[in-house]
């Protein structure tokens, strides 16, 4: 049985045994599995930093073919890839951070903002493997966010600690710290602000202070204004204070107050388009 597939500007083919007994969803599957293993044996065999993880998915992928997975490179894009010397044990702390236009692994050193490539994470395969679909998902709403024009329905995604979106990736959040031992926050995204207030508006997830100083040239968690310890959260000042209005979607509600999703999608239709807030 032959199978090809393509991933990350990569295309892999391979033969499956008759032995084996590989359906066509699994050699599908197989294929992604090759792709990957071999995507990373490609960036990281000059420096012979191969990790285990990697090393074991490849010699999987081999035990269930008849032929060593041969691959070839299908455009020469340059991509800005993790660097392969970002490690996440000498960090202070780690965080969730992506945008639409943002490729690389979306946990991010404390210190510096450097992203640490998802393989050298201690989390299990399932994890990483989540918290790369996790980043797909967000960089979908985060692009459809951009061209939304007065629709904010996506924003309440990636702004609110408490969509169902950021519950997943506080929870992917949560494994992190916990197999790293590193407190690990999640990133929220704030795009229209209060004239007044913005700088002391409190945490959305425990109605707390979090105002933080900030560094305005500085790197990792450093540049952003808020950080809540408890929550896990952190986020920044506005980029827009045009419409108070739409500040209320993603903001600190007391127990017993009506949701605010339905007011705050509520807009101006003759607005023009947004700038991205990266």
């Amino acid at each position: 049985m032959r199978s090809k597939t393509r991933f990350a500007g990569f295309s892999v083919r391979f033969r499956g045994t008759d032995k084996s007994g590989v359906n066509k969803y699994l050699a599908g599957w197989m294929a992604r599995l090759c792709c990957l293993a071999c995507f990373h044996v490609v960036t990281h065999c000059r420096r012979n930093t191969i990790p285990k993880s990697v090393k074991h998915e490849l010699t999987r992928v081999i035990q269930l073919c008849s032929e060593i997975p041969s691959w070839r490179v299908l455009d020469d894009r340059i991509v800005k890839f993790d660097s392969i010397d970002t490690d996440w044990a000498s960090a202070s702390a780690l965080y969730l951070f992506t945008h639409a236009f943002r490729e690389s692994s979306p946990v991010c050193r404390a210190d510096d903002g450097t992203a640490v490539p998802l393989y050298k994470l201690p989390v299990d395969q399932r994890s990483r493997e989540d918290l790369h679909w996790w980043m797909a998902v967000y960089r979908e709403l985060d692009r459809i966010w951009l061209d939304s024009g007065h629709l904010e329905i996506p924003a309440r995604q990636l702004v609110d600690p408490n969509s169902q979106f950021s519950r997943r990736g506080r929870k992917l959040a949560d494994a992190v710290e916990e197999a790293t031992g590193l407190q690990t926050y999640y990133y929220l995204m704030r795009y229209w602000g209060r004239k007044r207030g913005e700088a002391t508006r409190r945490c959305p997830g425990c109605g707390a202070k979090w105002a933080v100083t900030a560094t305005p040239d500085g790197k990792g968690l450093s540049k952003h204004e808020f950080r809540c310890e408890p929550c896990r959260l952190i986020s920044s000042l506005a980029d827009d204070y045009s419409e108070p209005s739409r500040t209320l979607i993603g903001e600190w509600r007391s127990r017993g107050t009506k949701s605010t999703g339905a007011a705050a999608t509520t807009r101006n239709r003759g607005k023009g388009p947004k700038t991205s807030h990266h």
